[in-house]
């Protein structure tokens, strides 16, 4: 008997954590997690916070090559380039920190360059959806490296 209510609450549980999906996400940012042959000292974190229908993030990076001149969350899993999704404005530094929201009004159509996975302009939930599969990233881009010099994917937490 013991054994079998063991299991039970086990499965409760289980069946308790899968119906809660993750809230808060982070991307650890570095020039080696960018595809293709990037050389930079800089970093950066990503935090992102959802809250009904609306995302907090905050976006800290510094050592960039040169100064930042764009900042995205782009679709892709790792190793993958993808479109823009959600872009930000960022300071024009080669260090710095941003804070903002989005909403699904800020979603834009965006899909893999190898046109694997994707995401509906205004598809908030199927942006999530991605966030969650590990399957979006965020990244610095600066004149230096145009296609992006810091990248990290947006794990769940």
């Amino acid at each position: 008997m013991i054994r079998i209510g063991t299991v039970a609450l086990a499965l409760g549980l289980a069946a308790c954590g899968s119906s809660n999906p993750a809230t808060h996400f982070k991307a650890t940012m570095n020039a080696a997690n960018e595809p293709g042959s990037v050389t930079s000292p800089g970093t950066g974190t990503a935090d992102y916070t959802v809250d009904g229908g609306t995302v907090s993030y905050t976006v800290t990076f510094t050592g960039l090559t040169a100064n930042a001149n764009a900042g995205h969350i782009h679709v892709g899993p790792a190793g993958v380039n993808g479109g823009v999704t959600v872009p930000f404005t960022v300071p024009r530094a080669p260090a710095g920190t941003f804070s903002g929201t989005f909403t699904a009004a800020n979603v834009a159509a965006a899909s893999t360059s190898d046109g694997g996975i994707g995401v509906d302009a205004g598809d908030y939930n199927g942006l999530l959806q991605l966030m969650r599969a590990g399957e979006t990233y965020t990244n610095i881009h600066t004149s230096n490296n145009p296609n992006g010099e810091i990248r990290g994917q947006n794990q769940p937490q």
